[in-house]
C-alpha cells in the first residue's frame, strides 16, 4: 500500500543492542490504519500484559501514520504507547517535526524492548539504526539533551524526542518531549523510556512519501489547506492560540478551579487569559505543514534560567493546571512553571493537579508544616510551584517521593480522607475541562482507555453547537442533559481513534475539517478506496482493542467511575452552578450501545462484529 514505508524498526536493548525489521501486512494496515491502531495491534501481539510496566520485557511503541510527512495540514503527529506505570494501556501524542522525520528515515514506527545496562540514545537515519552512549546526557533536561545530540551528530536538522529528570527517576507523570517543549505528556510514557535507560530517540531522513496518485492527492491537499486557512477558528487560534480558551471555558464554568471546588474565579481569570498572555508572547510557532501556528513562544522572566525570551509557552491545559487549579493568577509564574515542566519532562496537567491536591491536603491539615519541608503550600502561592516540581521530578525528600506518581498514589499513602479529593480516573488526573459544565465529559473521561482524557472524545464540541454530519453527529446537545450523550461519546471515541491512527491533529476539526476531508486525502495517498463507514468501523475496532488490553491488565467496569467530587459536589457559583452529571445513567446506556455486559466487558457478539477474535482471550480473562 502506498503512503506507508511498510516497515517497523524493532530494537532490543541489552548489553549490546540488536535490530530487526518488521514488514507490515497490508491487511493489518487496512484494519488498523497506523499510529494508535498499529501501536495497539503490535503491542497486543507482543506484550504479556501481566508484566509490570517497568519490566525489561515490556515494549514501547513510537508510531506515525499514512498521512505523516505529506502536505495535509495537521498530520505531523506521533504516538508513544505501551503499558502505563498507572497499570493499564498508556498512550501520549505530540506534534512538531519528529514524526515526519521518522517517516523520511524509512520507518512507520519503532518498537523498543529490553533495557540497556547504561544510558543510551537511539539514532535512526535513512533506513539504518544505532544505539549510542548517553551517559553524559543523563541528568540533562530535555532542551539540553536535544542540543547535545545535535551537536554530537553534527546535524542541526536531526529531530529528537527524549526524557528529562522525571523520566530518569521513573515518575508516573513523566513525559516525552521534542522540539523544545512539544510534549507527549500523558500516562507516564517518559518513565517507560527511563526504565529502559533510553534517554532519547534521534531521527534524520531524506526519503519522500510515495503516493498512489500524486496529482489527485496534491489537488485534495490544496483544497484542505485553503479550507483550513479560510476558517474563522484558524484565525482565532493563529491570533491567540489555545489561551483563548481561558475566557471561553471560564464563561461556561468549564475551567477547573481550586482542585475542582469553585465554579468561578473572576479576580484570578484575567491574569491568565489571552490578553494577559500578550504581555509575555514573543511569536507564533508552527508544526510542520500547518498554516495555523497555534503554538506560542514566550519570554520567561521568572524561571531558572531566567530572562529567556523564546521558550515554549503554556497551552490552555497548563494555564488551568498550574494556574486556576492552584489559585495562581499570574501569567509570568505559570510561564516559568510550564517551562520547568517541559525541561524536567513532566506532564503539566498531572503535575499541576497533584500540586493542587497537595495544597488542599495542606489546607485540611493532612499535610503538616513539617511534611511540607519548608514550603508554604497555601493556595495561590506561586513561589511554591518550581521547588515542588523539582522535588517531584527528582523524587527529592519525603514530599517529592509522595507526589512523584500523582494524586492516586499520594492519596493511597496519605489517607486521612484525601482519597475523596484525589481527582483522577484510572489513575490519570482529569484534564482541564469540567463535567459539571458539559456532562458528556464525565462519560468520555470514564470510558477512555488511557484514563481521563479530553482528546479521546472532545464531546463539548457538540454540546457547544458543532455538528459533524458525515459521522452521524447532526444535532447539538444540551450540555447539562444526559439524553443522547452515550451515542455521541460512542461515535466520538471511534472518530478520535481514526484521527489518532492517521495521526492527525484534532484542532483541524475545529478549523472545519471533517472525516470526509481526511478520507478524500487518504484514498489517493494509499490507493485504497476507504469509505467513511470503513474508517469508523476501524475506529470502533481500535477503541475496542484498547478496551480489551485494559481487561488483560485487570481493569473492570469499576474503573470507568468518576470521582465523587465530580458527580456529587455541585458548585454554588458560576454558569454551571447546582449541577452534577448523571454519570451512572449515561454509563449504563453506553454499555448497552457498545454491546458490553453489565461489567463493561465487550460481548462475544461485539468481538466477532469487529473482527477481534484474535484477542477474545482478553475478554474471557476479565469474565473469569
Amino acid at each position: 500500500m502506498y503512503s506507508y514505508n511498510g516497515k517497523i524498526l524493532e530494537v532490543e536493548l541489552g548489553e549490546s543492542a540488536t535490530f530487526s525489521t518488521l514488514e507490515l501486512v497490508e491487511e493489518d494496515l487496512a484494519r488498523y490504519i497506523g499510529g494508535l491502531g498499529l501501536a495497539e495491534l503490535l503491542l497486543a501481539r507482543r506484550m504479556d500484559w501481566g508484566l509490570e510496566a517497568f519490566d525489561p520485557r515490556s515494549v514501547v511503541a513510537v508510531m506515525v501514520g499514512p498521512l505523516t510527512g505529506t502536505a495535509v495540514p495537521g498530520c505531523s503527529r506521533y504516538v508513544v504507547a505501551g503499558k502505563s506505570p498507572l497499570g493499564h494501556w498508556g498512550e501520549a501524542h505530540a506534534a512538531g517535526f519528529f514524526a515526519s522525520e521518522l517517516k523520511a528515515a524509512g520507518y512507520d514506527g519503532i518498537l523498543v524492548s529490553g533495557s540497556a545496562p547504561r544510558p543510551v540514545y537511539l539514532y535512526v537515519h535513512d533506513g539504518e539504526a544505532e544505539v549510542r552512549d548517553a551517559s553524559r546526557l543523563w541528568g540533562l533536561d530535555t532542551y539540553e539533551t536535544e542540543a547535545a545530540i545535535r551537536e554530537e551528530l553534527g546535524d542541526p536538522k536531526v529531530r529528537v524526542i527524549g526524557i528529562g529528570p522525571a523520566g530518569e527517576n521513573l515518575s508516573h507523570m513523566a513525559a516525552v518531549i521534542g522540539d523544545e517543549g512539544r510534549a507527549a505528556a500523558r500516562s507516564g510514557m517518559g518513565a517507560l523510556l527511563g526504565s529502559k535507560n533510553l534517554k532519547a530517540v534521534a531521527v534524520r531522513g531524506r526519503g519522500k512519501v510515495s503516493l498512489q496518485d500524486e496529482e489527485a492527492f496534491r489537488r485534495v491537499a490544496k483544497e484542505i489547506l485553503e479550507k483550513v486557512k479560510a476558517n474563522p477558528t484558524s484565525g482565532l487560534l493563529k491570533q491567540h492560540g489555545t489561551p483563548v480558551n481561558v475566557m471561553i471555558c471560564a464563561y461556561f464554568g468549564d475551567i477547573p478551579i481550586k482542585n475542582w471546588r469553585l465554579g468561578d474565579w473572576p479576580e484570578g481569570i484575567p491574569g491568565l487569559n489571552a490578553e494577559a498572555y500578550q504581555t509575555v508572547l514573543t511569536r507564533n510557532w508552527h508544526c510542520r505543514a500547518c498554516p495555523v501556528g497555534c503554538g506560542r513562544k514566550v519570554a520567561n522572566t521568572l524561571g531558572k534560567p531566567s530572562g529567556l525570551a523564546d521558550v515554549t509557552g503554556p497551552e490552555y491545559e497548563c494555564l488551568a493546571a498550574l494556574g486556576t487549579m492552584c489559585m495562581v493568577g499570574d501569567i509570568r509564574t505559570v510561564v516559568a512553571a510550564n517551562d520547568l515542566c517541559n525541561r524536567l519532562g513532566m506532564d503539566a496537567i498531572s503535575a499541576g493537579t497533584t500540586i493542587a491536591f497537595a495544597m488542599e491536603c495542606f489546607e485540611k491539615g493532612i499535610l503538616k508544616e513539617e511534611d511540607a519541608e519548608g514550603l508554604d503550600l497555601s493556595w495561590g502561592n506561586g513561589d511554591a510551584l518550581a521547588p515542588l516540581l523539582n522535588k517531584m521530578a527528582y523524587r527529592e525528600g519525603r514530599l517529592g517521593s509522595l507526589l512523584a506518581d500523582g494524586t492516586r498514589a499520594a492519596a493511597e499513602k496519605l489517607g486521612g480522607g484525601s482519597e475523596s479529593f484525589a481527582v483522577h480516573c484510572k489513575g490519570l488526573e482529569l484534564p482541564m475541562h469540567d463535567p459539571k459544565a458539559f456532562s458528556g465529559w464525565a462519560l468520555a473521561y470514564g470510558t477512555t482507555n488511557r484514563g481521563a482524557c479530553h482528546l479521546s472524545a472532545t464531546t463539548y464540541n457538540v454540546e457547544r453547537g458543532m455538528t459533524l454530519p458525515d459521522i452521524g453527529l447532526t444535532q447539538p446537545l444540551d450540555r447539562f442533559a444526559s439524553e443522547g450523550k452515550a451515542a455521541m461519546v460512542r461515535t466520538y471515541h471511534a472518530f478520535s481513534a481514526v484521527l489518532e491512527s492517521l495521526v492527525a491533529c484534532k484542532f483541524m476539526v475545529y478549523a472545519g475539517l471533517t472525516l470526509t476531508d481526511f478520507q478524500k486525502a487518504l484514498v489517493p495517498a494509499t490507493g485504497k478506496e476507504w469509505t467513511i463507514e470503513e474508517l469508523m468501523e476501524c475506529g470502533q475496532r481500535i477503541y475496542h482493542l484498547g478496551r480489551l488490553i485494559n481487561h488483560a491488565c485487570g481493569l473492570t467496569g469499576e474503573d470507568d467511575r468518576m470521582p465523587q467530587r465530580i458527580v456529587s459536589e455541585p458548585y454554588r457559583e458560576g454558569n454551571a452552578a447546582d449541577f452534577v452529571p448523571d454519570h451512572q445513567t449515561m454509563l449504563e446506556e453506553y454499555y448497552r450501545l457498545q454491546k458490553w455486559d453489565e461489567r463493561g466487558i465487550p460481548t462475544e457478539e461485539r468481538i466477532r462484529e469487529l473482527g477481534l477474535q484474535e484477542f477474545s482471550w482478553m475478554a474471557e480473562k476479565a469474565r473469569g
